[in-house]
């Protein structure tokens, strides 16, 4: 039974969660996106036009599109196909998605509780409805966002065991482990307005599916799976609770980031988490998309001030967040995180941490020009380090931990990855003992 768990773990997701930043290298053509609606005055039509947005809002907010990606060892199968033509009906009326599935197998050492080799199988559902499109009041469209996440351990009870639990540490290493059934992270109101140039969003908000991201390092779906090089864990950006989220950008090189979300999360009563000013986590990114940096071709760098309150107490803190390419027609890119916080705002729904570092290098299809594997034209190679001060804590030994990430992702199919992944730990903030060794294989599907 344990080699048949074992096997289904060979075969789990694709890649990114959030699509991919504006400048990003160009990546080989989607060849299944659904024909675009026609352009021009479309007050009325339906289904209405995809939202028209300007280009770094458009990456944050137009989830779903084409899923069949070239260059796979298996060129074509029955699955990803039924799977596009699934997803092109819908997009005829307007319902467009990505669907994120895993099923992952973690071994561990130096274990300070549970079993020395577990799996589960966790998804992630971005979706939005198209609702109107105006073109009054400089052009305004409307659609509804939403999203679901879930899974379940496969012969384990996965609220108790997951790879950083059982070693100990602080800063999860398959950042799709949810530890949930079924959960709502996102179910909100969102308008554009001023040609695309301006969105607000309402309702229950997933703030990290618009606050810090980066091309190189997004998503465990595909890319580096320690929870360091998906998102920062300084970061106060809560899910799954009310809030809004604003959207600027008046011009490609420029774009600014306002939210707020309450702090109290529980997943029955999304719906009625208090926004108080006294439970409250509020934060900006203050973003510049550069088309060129010195001759290295597009990079984006972030600024992102936030602040915290808990039962009426304050903290604040800043975070640091870029992507560079290193070349003008390289595939490697290189990454970083920063973040320092207080005590307060570690404490916080979406963060964990008083202040973390990360970064690294990564491969967005490293053999799409030449060479034997030159078909492989969507594989994903990186390696990283990070470093986490955690915060005080009775259950905490070491105050500081370390963990190197090095992993590949493999298309096997156009809608399947194969992702092997190796993580050294330093000083699990928990663990009694100094080092800990994780290999996890996944298999991603991208629906």
């Amino acid at each position: 039974m344990g080699l048949v768990v074992v096997g289904a773990a060979v075969f789990a997701i694709v890649a990114h969660a959030v699509p991919p930043i504006t400048n990003e290298p160009a990546s080989p053509p989607i060849t299944d996106e659904p024909a675009s609606p026609p352009t021009g005055t479309t007050t009325g039509a339906w289904p209405p036009p995809r939202p028209r947005l300007a280009p770094y809002l458009s990456t944050l907010n137009l989830w779903g599109g084409g899923i069949l990606q070239p260059g796979a060892l298996v060129a074509s199968d029955p699955l990803s196909s039924t799977a596009a033509s699934i997803k092109s009906e819908l997009a005829r009326v307007g319902i467009n998605y990505a669907l994120y599935q895993s099923f992952q197998m973690a071994a561990m050492s130096d274990r300070i509780q549970g079993d020395a080799v577990i799996s589960a199988y966790s998804f992630e559902m971005l979706g939005s409805l198209s609702l109107f499109h105006l073109d009054a009041l400089g052009g305004t469209d409307a659609w509804i966002a939403a999203e679901f996440d879930g899974g379940q351990g496969l012969g384990i009870d996965w609220t108790t065991q997951s790879p950083d639990t059982n070693i100990g540490a602080m800063t999860a290493t398959d950042y799709v482990w949810w530890a949930d059934d079924i959960f709502i992270s996102q179910l909100s109101w969102a308008q554009s307005f001023l040609d695309g140039r301006l969105v607000v969003i309402a309702g229950v908000v997933d703030q990290t599916n618009y606050f810090d991201t980066n091309a190189y390092a997004n998503s465990g779906f595909g890319q580096l799976q320690n929870r360091a090089f998906v998102e920062s864990q300084v970061l106060p950006d809560p899910a799954g609770t009310l809030g809004f989220n604003i959207q600027w950008q008046p011009v490609d090189c420029f774009y600014l980031l306002v939210g707020a979300s309450a702090n109290r999360y529980d997943g029955s009563e999304a719906f009625n988490s208090d926004l108080s000013p006294r439970d409250l986590s509020a934060l900006a990114e203050i973003g510049f998309v550069v088309p060129d940096v010195a001759g290295l071709g597009p990079g984006t760098y972030r600024i992102q001030p936030f602040v915290v309150s808990i039962d009426g107490d304050m903290g604040g803190g800043v975070g640091f967040n870029f992507q560079q390419q290193l070349g003008a027609k390289s595939p490697l890119g290189l990454f970083g995180r920063f973040g320092i916080g207080t005590e307060t705002t570690a404490a916080s729904n979406g963060a964990g941490a008083v202040a973390q570092a990360s970064g690294g290098l990564a491969l967005l299809s490293p053999f799409a020009d030449k060479g034997p594997f030159s078909a492989a034209n969507n594989d994903y190679a990186a390696i990283a380090f990070k470093w986490t001060r955690a915060p005080s804590s009775p259950f905490n030994i070491h105050d500081d931990e370390f963990a190197l990430e090095a992993t590949y992702a493999m298309q096997l199919t156009p809608t399947a990855v194969l992702q092997p992944d190796l993580q050294l730990v330093w000083d699990p903030a928990s663990s009694p003992r100094d080092f800990a060794v994780v290999f996890q294989l996944s298999i991603n599907l991208r629906w």
